[in-house]
């Protein structure tokens, strides 16, 4: 998991721990969290996501945690050249796994294989 970094980047468990209705569930998350520290997974995904975000751990717990803030953070320490790459390759990967397909023009796999190697060719290169 890249930092925790996905729809909610704390990732679901630690916060189903630490909202837990079950007190011990609850009592044990806080605890591993705040005291835990780098010792306990769960601390250590709220530590490395307060590090890598530059988010203050008591920020990331509270309930008024965002994850707008996280996309915006990431957007802003993306070059748009970079990220019309990375949307380039997923398109062809959509496109190579059958997901999505651009009507009257037909790909086969050597040429989206071939597409792929030319756009991270390009962004290597650089």
């Amino acid at each position: 998991m890249d930092l925790l970094h996905s729809s909610d980047p704390l990732g679901g468990i630690t916060k189903r721990c630490l909202a837990s209705e079950n007190d011990l569930v609850s009592s044990m998350s806080h605890y591993r969290v705040l005291y835990g520290g780098m010792s306990s997974i769960l601390g250590h995904n709220v530590i490395s996501c307060s590090r890598h975000y530059q988010l203050p751990v008591n920020y990331l717990l509270s309930e008024q945690f965002n994850t707008t803030i996280i996309d915006k953070i990431c957007t802003s320490r993306t070059l748009p050249e970079s990220y019309s790459q990375t949307m380039s390759v997923l398109e062809f990967i959509m496109l190579k796994r059958g997901i999505i397909s651009i009507p009257d023009i037909h790909f086969d796999c050597t040429d989206v294989m071939n597409c792929l190697i030319t756009v991270c060719s390009r962004s290597s290169s650089r």
